[in-house]
C-alpha cells in the first residue's frame, strides 16, 4: 500500500506503507482514509436532504415504446398506492430546520408573542406552537429539528 504525505508547503511525496516516519506538520493520507472521509461527508448530507418519491410505471406489457396500456398503468397506480399518497401529500409544503435556525428566523415573532430569550430553544418553539395554536401536523418539534407545514 502506498500513502501520500502532504507537507506545509503543499509539496507531496509518495511513501511506502508501514513504519515510515512523518515529519511534524505533515499528514499521512491513504486511499482508505480518503474513502472514509468521502463516505462520512455523504452520510452527513442525508440529514439535510428532502425526501422525494419516484415511481416508475411500465407503459405496457408488450415492450412497445410508443404505446400506453391504460389498464396496466391503472393497475400499477392502484397497487403502489400512488393515489392515496398524492391525496395525503397534496399541498404539502414542508420546511425543516434546526431549533437554532428556527429561533433565529422567527426571532421577531417570538419577541412579539412575548416568548423570553432566556429559555432553551426547544422550549421557545413549543411555546410559540402553543401560542399560535398549531397542531403537531402544522409544527412538529423533534429533538434537534422543527418541521413547519
Amino acid at each position: 500500500m502506498q500513502a501520500i504525505i502532504e507537507g506545509d508547503g503543499g509539496d507531496t511525496e509518495a511513501v511506502g506503507g508501514g513504519n515510515d516516519e512523518i515529519a511534524a506538520g505533515q499528514t499521512l493520507q491513504c486511499i482508505a482514509g480518503q474513502h472514509w472521509s468521502a463516505i462520512s461527508t455523504l452520510l452527513g448530507t442525508f440529514e439535510h436532504a428532502q425526501v422525494w418519491f419516484i415511481f416508475c410505471l411500465k407503459p405496457n406489457d408488450s415492450h412497445l415504446s410508443l404505446q400506453m396500456d391504460i389498464r396496466t398503468a391503472r393497475f400499477q397506480i392502484r397497487s403502489l398506492g400512488i393515489t392515496e399518497l398524492a391525496i395525503r401529500l397534496k399541498g404539502s409544503c414542508e420546511i425543516r430546520m434546526t431549533h437554532s435556525e428556527a429561533c433565529d428566523r422567527y426571532h421577531d415573532e417570538l419577541t412579539i408573542r412575548g416568548i423570553a430569550d432566556g429559555l432553551p430553544e426547544k422550549q421557545r418553539l413549543a411555546d410559540l406552537q402553543r401560542v399560535l395554536r398549531l397542531n403537531d401536523n402544522q409544527m412538529a418539534i423533534g429533538s434537534t429539528r422543527v418541521s413547519l407545514d
